[in-house]
């Protein structure tokens, strides 16, 4: 497989863990916002437990940042290696942090 398809896979993997991390802290601002007060402020627990799979959105999106990072020594492709790069950066950014607090 060659370097180029490589990116590509990357960059197809890492876009569909963003959008899958994007919808699901959607849901959670869903949720939060239609909760009660009391349930409001035990909503940590509540996305730990109900939403605790979205940490795992960022574990492909590493790797392909690790091997994006890896490939754009290749002075041919870098351009589009370091663009996969930053969206694997962003996409594992969305998975490990809560941006649905950005919302509110």
């Amino acid at each position: 497989m060659t370097k180029k398809k490589v990116i590509y896979i990357i960059l197809a993997i890492s876009s569909l863990f963003l959008i899958a991390s994007i919808y699901t802290n959607y849901k959670m601002y869903i949720h939060y916002s239609n909760a009660s007060g009391k349930t409001q402020a035990l909503f940590g627990i509540n996305e730990l437990l109900q939403y605790g799979y979205k940490k795992l959105f960022g574990v492909f999106p590493l790797i392909g940042l690790i091997l994006s990072l890896y490939i754009s020594r290749n002075k041919d492709i870098r351009f589009m290696s370091l663009f996969a790069a930053l969206v694997s950066l962003i996409t594992v950014i969305f998975s490990v942090f809560s941006i649905w607090r950005v919302f509110i």
